[in-house]
């Protein structure tokens, strides 16, 4: 089973490093091949990770200790070596390598308490968020056009999938893994539970406002597949790692009743939807808020009856029945 599984991966990552290739060709024949060979160091080690069966085969603390090696400098080598030219290493420092440091820490001070871990894992999580948004770390893909965004993506959740993964993986022996990207029927079934119901509140919602335009895309299946693999690699792997793989996680260790639980889905989901204030014109922006907030709902929902995958397929269906139904005005 353990190596049908990790056939399945190299040949989801051979097929998504190809995409790349072929959809976003670049300038120079070096830049494609530093896409290519980027994009299969990014995307490995993220399913990799999140297979727990895989995953517990190299959890241990040595692993973790080279994870800023692995993860941060020698993706940064391979990605200045076919740039031909150093980039910005102080801004890799800062969004790359200091979120991986944090979440590393205690294995190097294990008598923390579990709450400032939980305080750390968090703080680390907002950096990578922040950094995922992209206004800030885009001059180090400039030598590569038009993937900026997909490799900032892909690296912030390597980063996210292969510290925190691993660290959460070696400290829940014995205790049922949610942070799983394997595919589930549960899983499945939930998130096509509960995205509808999520819809049915949102989209009525933004075409009554005038937030949101009835605007089908031609019909393209291709298209149609390229877009939903787009979103669920590019956007739901990051927002569902971050906001609900890690921040509602830690929280939920706390939340000891129904009541303070419903507290921490609805904390949580209010701040996913404020970081995306800053991504619409000011006369909707409290729309955009509160379609976010609903969303989240939905996402957190869906993490918490269906696991972390079932979270991204909920992201996603809806990111995507948006991309091909709707558009903002």
């Amino acid at each position: 089973m353990t190596k049908k599984i990790l056939g399945s991966i190299s040949i989801f990552t051979l097929f998504i490093a190809t995409l790349v290739l072929v959809y976003a060709p670049q300038s120079t024949l070096s830049l494609s091949i530093g896409s290519f060979v980027l994009s299969i160091w990014f995307i490995f080690p993220i399913f990799y990770i999140g297979i727990p069966e895989l995953r517990d085969k190299i959890t241990n603390s040595n692993i973790v200790k080279i994870t800023p090696i692995i993860s941060v400098l020698l993706p940064y080598l391979v990605l200045s070596i076919f740039a031909g030219k150093f980039i910005d290493f102080s801004t890799v420092i800062f969004w790359y390598l200091l979120p991986i440091l944090l979440f590393i820490l205690p294995v190097f001070f294990d008598k923390l308490s579990s709450k400032i871990n939980s305080i750390i894992y968090i703080i680390a999580a907002t950096i990578l968020w922040i950094g995922f948004d992209h206004r800030y770390t885009s001059s180090i893909f400039r030598e590569y056009s038009d993937i900026g965004y997909l490799m900032n993506s892909l690296w912030m959740a390597h980063v996210g999938f292969v510290s925190y993964g691993i660290i959460i993986g070696m400290n829940q022996e014995g205790v049922i893994d949610d942070k799983s990207l394997q595919p589930t029927i549960k899983g499945v079934i939930i998130a096509n539970k509960i995205t509808p119901v999520a819809s049915i509140l949102i989209i009525p919602l933004g075409l009554i406002t005038g937030f949101l335009i009835w605007n089908p895309v031609e019909f393209d299946i291709l298209m149609m597949i390229v877009s939903f693999i787009g979103i669920f690699i590019t956007i739901a792997l990051q927002e569902e790692m971050i906001f609900r793989g890690i921040i509602l996680h830690e929280t939920d260790n706390y939340m000891n009743n129904k009541t303070s639980k419903i507290l921490s889905l609805i904390i949580v989901s209010a701040a996913f939807a404020f970081t995306h204030w800053n991504n619409e014109i000011p006369e909707y922006v409290w729309l955009y808020f509160i379609t976010a907030f609903i969303a989240g709902i939905a996402y957190g929902l869906s993490y918490r009856f269906g696991g972390l995958f079932s979270a991204m397929l909920s992201h996603t269906l809806i990111d995507w029945f948006w991309a091909l139904l709707l558009k903002r005005v």
